[in-house]
């Protein structure tokens, strides 16, 4: 295709999307210093009418009943061409909120933006996306995953905003600097590197909290000023590992070179699919390595500027977000069927209590034109799609046993825990995993079931579960079913293996100031002390200090 045609192309598209209007409700994209605002404006720039909704920010303001009513109101008002979530939507949207939005806007066209599937594709993102009517990636490796899945409607979106991201006339007042949130191997290389004499200019989330960066440390940026720092470094830090220590794509890789500012890249095998290594980036392997480099390219000027110019030229040529999105929206608006239906299982499931076990010959019956065996007790309940996730888990993936994720649940309170058991087995730690489950979690293969059967009827006398394992199962990260019991272990363990939902709704009605006017509180405050729950006790009183807490809740 010649310049004047591609030219003429994306016109084309652009004049198209300014006919039609976008929700963005992607999580944090009220916060102006997230990068997901910076996704927002782009979208802006290309839509007729675009609308900002923030879950968390909405559910803070005005609570979470409030928060959907709104949003499900401007959904029906506005009916928009296209809404696009992130999946961090549990306990704000849930799976079956989503076929709402078809009943209510069925020409509405739901898009879900995953950036993690480097750490969510196994246990959430290939469940989540057979919900939406598109797929938009950050891992392009995991494109043929998908595919392999028979996930079609998948694309990738990996890029810089280049009317944003841009080389600004400023001096190089920065020798060398970090930007980014706290995380362990962050915290390591750049003690490392400061005991080392290199000083870094450190910026972002989270930092408050290490007095040992203090003289380094230099507040979170805005939007603006993330840009002006950038052009006005020499080298910009740019580690890419997850939160599991494993290298990924990250936006700033891209974000920095835009800015034609030259970078060292925590060492990625894919990112050299991408650029030449040693002419347009440059890696680095460990720490000491990450050292020796840092001080050669702060001696060698030309050549780390000459480096930073051909990172640029790579950018704007091939990542250039606007371009991948106009191409994506192109592609889609083509299609006239654009709902999907969720895949069609000719799969059995039966729901089995501990009294069917007791007559061998009425279960075997009842069982008889089984695939799958699910367990239900009196203190959980089933929530939407639960078996038919775990049955496409089975069928999918060939494995014994399917486990879902679960909230905890009152009366009085609603869900106020969620269970994350991909946080558990990071370290396949499945002595507190297995100490953690209930059999209201679990699906089963009917051979599995019959194999097992006392194992099974010891789950339900006992709460006792050592059958879950790696080898022999799926873990799904959705919450699927509501738990009234559940068992605990110690608070260092458990703040890290629950999202702490009560927390959301303490801060909900702090902002609303409501915190002593409504009964939330009082009544959280009694069922921690009648159940034992000590750990949510612990768990306030430590956020309740904790400065970036407070200082987010001001918006």
């Amino acid at each position: 295709m010649t310049n004047a045609k591609k030219k003429h192309y994306d016109k084309s598209i652009e004049t198209e999307l300014k006919k039609k209007s976008i929700i963005f409700s992607v999580w944090d994209c009220e916060d102006r210093n997230n990068d997901a605002y910076n996704w927002y404006s782009l979208f802006r720039r290309l839509f007729k009418k675009s609308i900002l909704f923030d879950f968390r920010a909405k559910k803070h303001k005005m609570g979470y009943e409030n928060m959907k009513k709104l949003f499900f109101n401007i959904l029906k008002n506005e009916k928009p061409s296209f809404v696009i979530f992130s999946p961090v939507i549990f306990g704000e949207l849930e799976l079956y909120d989503l076929k709402k939005i078809k009943l209510i806007s069925p020409k509405t066209r739901t898009i879900v933006l995953f950036g993690d599937d480097d750490v969510g594709f196994e246990t959430l993102s290939r469940y989540v996306a057979l919900f939406f009517d598109y797929v938009l990636i950050a891992q392009l490796n995991y494109l043929k995953k998908y595919f392999k899945e028979k996930i079609k409607n998948v694309y990738t979106i990996t890029g810089a905003d280049l009317e944003k991201y841009k080389p600004l006339p400023l001096n190089k007042k920065y020798d060398v600097t970090f930007i980014g949130t706290v995380k362990s191997d962050r915290i390591d290389l750049l003690r490392f590197l400061i005991r080392n004499k290199i000083y870094v200019n450190i910026f972002g989330h989270g930092w408050y909290d290490y007095p040992e960066f203090r003289d380094n440390y230099k507040g979170v940026l805005s939007s603006e000023d993330y840009v002006k720092v950038i052009n006005q470094s020499k080298i910009v830090l740019s580690f890419s590992k997850n939160h599991l220590g494993k290298p990924h794509f990250k936006g700033r890789i891209f974000e920095v070179g835009a800015c034609k500012t030259f970078q060292l890249i925590d060492y990625f095998n894919e990112y050299s699919n991408l650029f030449k290594e040693g002419s347009e980036i440059i890696m680095f392997k460990n720490k000491n390595d990450l050292l020796k480099k840092i001080k050669y390219y702060l001696n060698n000027e030309d050549e780390r500027e000459r480096i930073a110019n051909n990172c640029y030229k790579s950018i704007v040529k091939k990542f250039n977000s606007k371009k991948i999105l106009l191409s994506f929206f192109k592609k889609i608006l083509l299609e006239k069927n654009f709902h999907k239906d969720l895949p069609k299982l000719n799969k059995t499931v039966v729901s089995i209590s501990r009294e069917d076990l007791n007559d061998y010959k009425k279960l075997n019956e009842k069982t008889k034109k089984a695939d799958y065996i699910e367990f239900i007790t009196s203190e959980g309940k089933y929530l939407p799609y639960k078996s038919f996730l775990q049955a496409y888990s089975l069928d999918l993936l060939k494995k014994q046993i399917s486990c879902c994720s679960y909230y905890v649940y009152s009366k009085k309170i609603g869900s106020y825990l969620a269970f994350n058991p991909e946080f558990v087995l990071i370290n396949n730690n499945y002595k507190d995993f297995n100490k953690l489950l209930n059999i209201n979690q679990l699906m089963v293969t009917k051979n599995f079931f019959f194999e097992n059967l006392d194992k099974i009827k010891k789950a339900f006398d006992t709460g006792f579960i050592d059958f879950v394992k790696k080898k022999n199962s799926v873990i799904i990260s959705i919450p699927l079913v509501r738990l009234e019991k559940f068992n605990k272990l110690s608070y260092d363990k458990m703040k890290n293996y629950f999202q702490m939902k009560f927390l959301s709704h303490l801060y909900s009605l702090i902002y609303q100031k409501r915190i002593f006017s409504d009964s939330y509180m009082y009544n959280l405050l009694i069922i921690s002390l009648l159940n034992k729950n000590f750990f949510i006790l612990k768990h306030i009183f430590y956020s309740a200090f904790k400065k970036e807490n407070l200082i987010r809740l001001k918006f």
